[in-house]
């Protein structure tokens, strides 16, 4: 507001997001967007504080600017602006769009290696699975109410007495609600014999690490349950969502 004033710039319209400029999908910029489209304003000029507002992704930044163009309206920052009269100034006005994303994307890395290194750690960098819960004060994960569920539920399916949907059935009769795909995750799951399963990313392999949390079944249950499901064609288990993918 101060940069209009002392500019003698009228403002005709306030937009303002508190959200991450990482796109243009924000409530207040599309307000403004159509607001324009309707005719509601007609402005000559946007203005922004500085380009890291406006967004984190160049090539968004570029197709908006482009948008802006056909709607009439030039874009300005109220710091680090550039003059464009100037064919020269076209390199630095690029950079300060070009900036904000190798910012944001080393942040994203950086993000991505630290989860990764907790998981190498053994520990656990989300919401724990069903049968878990997180522990706000040491970060860590523990078995809660459901766990003694799941252990007798991989108990009954290695007994190969009964189908798994019927084992799970009984189970929601006594309080463990699970849904029937869920069911089946749980059962391939290498989280609960105490397993990490690390995704491969770039040039580094897949691995499985040893948690830090308390296994809730033995290696050679686990094992078990997993012959017998894999020999039973009607159990097809999507892929487990507790694969880290980092």
């Amino acid at each position: 507001i101060r940069y209009c004033e002392k500019n003698d710039k009228n403002i005709i319209g306030h937009y303002q997001d508190d959200c991450s400029a990482k796109n243009f999908e924000r409530p207040h910029y599309q307000k403004f967007l159509n607001d324009v489209k309707e005719n509601k304003i007609n402005p000559k000029q946007l203005i922004c504080v500085r380009q890291d507002r406006f967004s984190r992704s160049f090539i968004e930044s570029m197709n908006m600017i482009q948008t802006l163009k056909k709607l009439g309206i030039e874009l300005k920052f109220v710091e680090n602006d550039i003059d464009l009269s100037t064919p020269e100034n076209y390199l630095p006005y690029v950079m300060n769009f070009v900036l904000p994303q190798i910012d944001n994307d080393r942040r994203s890395l950086n993000t991505t290696r630290g989860m990764r290194q907790g998981l190498r750690e053994g520990r656990w960098m989300w919401r724990a699975p069903k049968g878990y819960q997180n522990n706000q004060n040491t970060k860590l994960i523990t078995p809660n109410e459901d766990a003694r569920f799941i252990k007798e539920a991989f108990e009954l399916v290695a007994l190969n007495n009964e189908p798994a949907d019927v084992i799970r059935k009984k189970l929601n009769k006594k309080g463990f609600i699970c849904s029937k795909q869920q069911f089946y995750n749980i059962l391939k799951n290498p989280f609960y014999k105490g397993d990490i399963i690390i995704k491969a990313y770039k040039n580094e392999p897949r691995e499985v690490v040893s948690g830090i949390h308390e296994a809730i079944i033995s290696n050679n249950l686990f094992d078990k349950v997993q012959l017998l499901i894999n020999g039973k064609k009607r159990i097809q288990a999507k892929p487990n969502k507790y694969n880290a993918s980092f």
